[in-house]
């Protein structure tokens, strides 16, 4: 089967794949995203330590998040910016991403006020500092306050030895001993506090870098991406369901194709019979032209048009044949007239043929009454003649349903699928034809 053919057949079932890119098209507005105007201010913080690889940039990012989405954080932040907001659903609208490989984080917080939505974005990224400075520094400094009040007491018991030693009757070698030890604790607290400041000079600090500002314009929708989404997937849809319809109740699509699959040569191309405005055209005279050809190699006397698809008037055509072709007795099946052209002396019986009149577009179904026809009369399929079928005019979704849903329940072997198939096969209607000649793919 040619690409052509593919999407022509495909393109047949314009009404389905156009119902579902409009069913998949509403889906955003039914599914009724929030209409109001939404603001996203941001705030960038410094987190105290660079990322050097994606996963530590990942980690970071994840413990950040955890801090400034914690419940008892966001209730810190809301009462302190005085916000009147439920802290259940702020933690939906706060949104934490990594810069780069860097330790700068921005803090994004949604709200419908720009205003508050800038508040809480800076009170969450403060909060964020704090507590990372709490996790990170915080251990390290209430360490060096253990360490300065130690100190404290150590040279308040040096200063009480000193005052000592310059009493009366004080016991100098015991003094002496006690400086000596207060010495020693005051030169290891002195040592233990040096390098815990160092420590903390060089441990980098977590901070504010920028302030979120009240946005001044709000954010986009995304209602063009969401409707750009589902229409492309109403499309795929669409020409998914048309390709099933399509494999299980196949049509064609061109007159090359229905001569293809009669295995009889295609005549000419006609205007819609049924169109009493179409004017006559040369395709009369090349229609005119094979079929004489046609009918004088088969040795033809009679030659009887008969219909597939749509139900047109072939009276016109008729005539216009009959005078065209005088040699051949052009008739429409089953009327013959009286006043028809007599079997010369050459044969004792006329002999006859059928030419096929359908339309460019039709069911592969619609041939099941041509194969009885031709059982019948024995007479040969001298060729067809095709004329233009609108591809949605013979668009039929109940068919397509009811075929679909027959062929569901017979692939299951359901009772009443085999009991329709038991009075189909009891009744004289005509069955699908697969004729003996070449075959489209379908």
């Amino acid at each position: 089967m040619e690409l052509t053919e593919a999407v022509q057949r495909i393109l047949r079932h314009g009404r389905l794949i156009l119902a579902m890119v409009l069913v998949f098209l509403s889906l955003p507005f039914l599914l009724g995203s929030n209409s109001d105007a939404s603001y996203v201010a941001s705030a960038r913080a410094y987190f105290g330590t660079d990322a050097t690889t994606a996963e530590e940039s990942e980690a970071m990012v994840d413990t950040a998040k955890a801090i400034v989405t914690s419940q008892a954080e966001i209730e810190t932040a809301l009462q302190r910016e005085r916000i009147d907001r439920d802290p259940t659903r702020v933690v939906d609208e706060i949104d934490v991403e990594s810069v780069g490989g860097s330790g700068v984080l921005v803090v994004s917080v949604t709200d419908s006020d720009p205003v508050v939505a800038s508040a809480l974005a800076n009170g969450m990224a403060q909060q964020l500092v704090s507590s990372r400075h709490d996790l990170l520094i915080g251990p390290m400094e209430d360490r060096l306050a253990d360490l300065e009040s130690g100190l404290d007491l150590v040279n308040a018991e040096i200063d009480r030895i000193t005052e000592a030693t310059g009493e009366q009757g004080a016991d100098i070698d015991q003094l002496r001993f006690q400086l000596d030890v207060a010495l020693s604790r005051q030169s290891d607290i002195q040592s233990q506090r040096d390098t815990l400041s160092q420590a903390i000079d060089a441990t980098p600090s977590p901070e504010l870098l920028d302030q979120a500002t009240p946005p001044s314009h709000p954010q986009s929708s995304g209602l063009a991406a969401d409707l750009a989404v589902a229409g492309l997937l109403g499309l795929i849809l669409g020409v998914a369901l048309a390709a099933v319809i399509e494999a299980l109740r196949p049509s064609i699509v061109s007159g090359d194709a229905l001569a293809h699959v009669l295995g009889a040569p295609l005549l000419g191309r006609i205007p819609n019979p049924s169109d009493r405005s179409a004017d006559v055209d040369d395709s009369d005279d090349l229609v005119s032209l094979q079929l004489g050809l046609a009918a004088s190699s088969a040795r033809l006397d009679v030659v009887h048009l008969t219909r597939v698809g749509p139900d047109v008037d072939l009276d016109g055509l008729a005539g216009r044949l009959r005078a065209a072709v005088p040699h051949v007795a052009v008739e429409l099946v089953g009327s013959e007239r009286p006043d028809a052209p007599r079997p010369g002396p050459r044969s004792n019986r006329a002999r006859h043929g059928l030419v096929v009149v359908a339309p460019e577009v039709l069911q592969r179904d619609a041939l099941s009454g041509l194969e009885h026809l031709l059982a019948i009369t024995q007479w040969p399929l001298v060729g067809i003649i095709a004329y233009p079928g609108p591809l949605w005019t013979h668009y039929h979704l109940r068919d397509d349903i009811r075929s679909l849903w027959t062929r569901f329940r017979t692939g299951l072997g359901s009772k009443v699928g085999g009991r329709r198939r038991a009075d189909a096969r009891s009744t004289a209607t005509p069955g699908t034809w697969a004729p003996s000649g070449p075959e489209v793919e379908s």
